[in-house]
């Protein structure tokens, strides 16, 4: 679960940073008469800017399984220390 909590991380990151890399595209188009080419570099961000929101509703739902998952773990550990005393 943690595992999968990184590389959602990653996965957000990732389209974060495509996101970034459309728009700095697009600006460098629209200067030089490729409007084409900018559109095509704004469709990315968008497609990248709705990655990185589903990966942060992901990235979210998975950090509260994994905190439940550890409050869970830690109230059978007392559970079982009380058994053991």
């Amino acid at each position: 679960m943690i595992a999968q909590e990184k590389e959602l991380a990653a996965d957000k990151a990732e389209a974060d940073r495509t996101s970034a890399e459309g728009q700095r595209r697009a600006a460098l188009a629209v200067p030089q008469g490729k409007d084409e080419l900018a559109r095509e570099a704004l469709r990315r961000k968008r497609d990248s800017d709705e990655n990185s929101r589903v990966y942060s509703e992901q990235l979210a739902a998975q950090q509260q399984t994994v905190s439940r998952l550890k409050n869970q773990l830690q109230d059978l550990e007392n559970k079982l220390d009380q058994m053991e005393s």
